[in-house]
Formats: C-alpha cells, sequence, structure tokens
C-alpha cells in the first residue's frame, strides 16, 4: 500500500497450501482490516475458524480443496465454509 496507489477497498488475500493456512490464520487474526475477499486453496482453517467463528462473515470467502489432497485434509476447507454457511 505504501510503494503503490491501491483502493483500499480493493485488497483481495490469496494463498495455496501453507499460503492458505497463513491466509485463514490473518483473517483470524485481523477481522477489522481491510479484505474485500479471500481465495484460499488446500488450506486447513479449522483452527482460524475455532478462534474467530463468525467474525469471518465480513469477508466473502472462495475456498477450493480436492479429495486428493494427501498433505491437507479437505476437511481444512470443508469444515469453516460449512460453519460459515
Amino acid at each position: 500500500i505504501e510503494a503503490y496507489e491501491v483502493d483500499p477497498a480493493r485488497i483481495y488475500l490469496a494463498g495455496i497450501s501453507c499460503g492458505a493456512i497463513a491466509a485463514w490464520r490473518y483473517l483470524a487474526e485481523f477481522p477489522a482490516n481491510l479484505v474485500a475477499a479471500a481465495v484460499l486453496v488446500c488450506g486447513d482453517g479449522r483452527e482460524a475458524y475455532a478462534d474467530a467463528g463468525e467474525d469471518f462473515a465480513h469477508v466473502p470467502i472462495w475456498a477450493f480443496h480436492g479429495d486428493e489432497d494427501d498433505i491437507v485434509p479437505v476437511r481444512g476447507s470443508s469444515v469453516p465454509i460449512a460453519g460459515l454457511q
């Protein structure tokens, strides 16, 4: 934001695998931050959702996770998304 001309109302958070886990944590720890939406791929957000719960409701989250992921359990995405729904 300091280095580029950025519209603070249009900041998108994205992450894959460990990056998605960190993005879930970021949303849990900074719920009032201006994140327009989050795209999270194969991350485990269960712990972050357990900590923040409904505080995630202010950010549209698009989570992707394949059933054949043998590293990060698919429940890492499905559990927090189901809870938000």
